[in-house]
């Protein structure tokens, strides 16, 4: 995982302590962090920092602006980030596709444990 060490990750997940745990987890594993508690406020952080950040790691459903729709804004804005997203959710397999709506993405089901984060974020910042 050397290979990835130092690239930033910009996170947006509404529940506190998630974002949180899972910010300290990509710390400890020796990624800068930009944390955002909605889609809204990633994407302003985005506007700031563009050319800084390597992944985008965002909940499906937040207040004012969800996950897809965040993503969705950003990639317009720096279409090199296109399929540098991880989505997770705390909704079953079902619901999630039918919000990609058939689309290959990258997601993960909570709880998740941390080898299975970091494998899943190594694996999509390297694809």
């Amino acid at each position: 995982m050397n290979a990835i060490r130092r690239k930033t990750v910009l996170l947006a997940e509404d529940d506190v302590l998630v974002r949180k745990l899972t910010a300290k987890t990509l710390i400890k594993a020796g990624f800068n962090v930009f944390q955002a508690v909605d889609g809204v406020q990633a994407c302003e952080i985005f506007s700031k920092h563009k050319d800084e950040i390597d992944l985008l790691v965002f909940d499906v459903v937040m207040p004012n602006m969800g996950g897809i729709e965040a993503y969705r804004k950003i990639v317009a804005q720096k279409e090199c980030l296109k399929n540098k997203i991880l989505y997770f959710t705390g909704y079953s397999h079902k619901m999630l596709d039918e919000i990609r709506g058939g689309a290959d993405v990258n997601f993960l089901l909570k709880p998740f444990s941390r080898k299975i984060f970091l494998e899943k974020v190594e694996l999509v910042i390297n694809s």
